[in-house]
């Protein structure tokens, strides 16, 4: 029984996403054309209930005399099938699996009516009358169908307001920094305590210096242990001083002592860096780079568009908040999250967490077999 009623779910659920699915390929061109004019010969679909079962249980099936899509080709209980839902639900499904149907159009077309659609609103027949839509996990399946199908709308509704090129060149002078990649220099560096010092490591250095040696000297004496450790690399920095880890920004005199040097030079003499003196190696210059609006056309077109689906969908729930009668948030304080994401009660004040019980080991062999 449990088996079976499972079984009921998720026809109706299937059945239901189904029903949402629109489009045409031009693959199934031959087989979505209207239905043939009624022929004499009764559809094997007419036989897919006995007559003897109840309304709700009944399917009926007739060949449309036009080649509207409107035309109904068969009924299950009170509920019709329209020759658009059947070519809608051809299109939609792979080729390879249409022709296991049959191998002509009109034998698919039969086939997937009588296999396939009227099995379908027999099911979700089935399961209204024993209820199964007001079961929790049935009800939320639904609702996600609900919520996919009005996310749906609200995409083809902002479509139909299509964000145009002029939009689109706005935004991109609006927010112009976000086309442009500032120059970037890559700088090693070795802090040291006073300018004798650091005129000392460069004299030590020389004018070529060496990649390991200079490693070990960063390591040893710099200042700034966390960079000392990798070499004294500070990585790309912006105009602004800013680096690629979020919040670190370096000094700025580094980066105007830098600029005198060609990339692969040392600065010639210390430079200040608070309160000591800097080693400063220029390894390397990104020039800036600026994407023009034809490049990022697309892609802004693009951002917009969902921006206004968002911003829809903000607008209608805003609006839907008014029918909120009841809402008790300090309800849900009684759940409490672990760090897996896994739900549990809440411990009452001065309770103890449940111990857990202690894993059995696995048997061993021993002299006398596994213990």
């Amino acid at each position: 029984m449990r088996a079976s009623t499972l079984w009921g779910s998720a026809l109706l659920a299937a059945g239901i996403l189904a029903g949402v699915l629109v489009g045409a390929d031009a693959a199934h061109a031959d087989l979505v054309a209207p239905p043939p004019p009624a022929s004499p010969t009764a559809s094997p679909a007419a036989t897919a209930a006995p007559a003897a079962a109840p309304p709700t249980a009944a399917a009926s099936v007739a060949e449309p005399a036009g080649g509207s899509e409107d035309v109904v080709v068969a009924r299950v209980g009170g509920a019709p099938i329209t020759a658009a839902h059947l070519n809608k639900r051809i299109a939609s499904t792979p080729v390879f699996q249409l022709r296991a149907l049959g191998t002509t159009p009109e034998a698919i077309r039969r086939a997937f009516l009588d296999q396939i659609l009227v099995p379908e609103l027999l099911a979700a027949k089935e399961a209204e009358a024993r209820g199964l839509a007001d079961r929790p996990e049935v009800a939320e399946r639904l609702r996600g169908i609900l919520r996919s199908a009005l996310l749906a709308e609200l995409r083809a509704e902002a479509t139909e307001t299509a964000v145009t090129d002029e939009d689109a060149k706005a935004y991109y002078q609006a927010n112009s920094d976000k086309f442009i990649a500032p120059e970037k220099v890559a700088l090693w560096r070795i802090l040291l305590p006073t300018e004798a010092d650091a005129s000392a490591v460069l004299k030590e250095l020389g004018a070529a210096p060496d990649p390991k040696r200079w490693a070990e000297i960063a390591r040893e004496r710099s200042l700034d242990k966390a960079t000392g450790m990798r070499g004294g690399n500070l990585g790309f920095i912006e105009p602004d001083g800013s680096t690629a880890q979020r919040g670190s920004k370096v000094d700025t005199g580094l980066l105007r002592a830098a600029a005198k040097v060609a990339d692969g030079q040392l600065v010639p003499e210390p430079v200040p860096e608070g309160k000591g003196f800097a080693v400063v190696w220029k390894r390397q210059t990104m020039r800036a780079v600026t994407r023009p609006f034809d490049l990022e056309r697309s892609s802004i077109r693009q951002l917009l568009a969902q921006e206004r689906v968002k911003g829809g969908v903000d607008e209608l729930l805003a609006t839907l908040r008014g029918g909120v009668r009841e809402q008790h948030a300090e309800m849900v304080d009684g759940l409490a999250i672990d760090a897996q994401g896994e739900l549990s009660r809440a411990l009452r004040p001065g309770s103890l967490p449940r111990a857990k019980r202690a894993a059995r080991p696995q048997p061993e062999p021993g002299p006398a077999g596994l213990r």
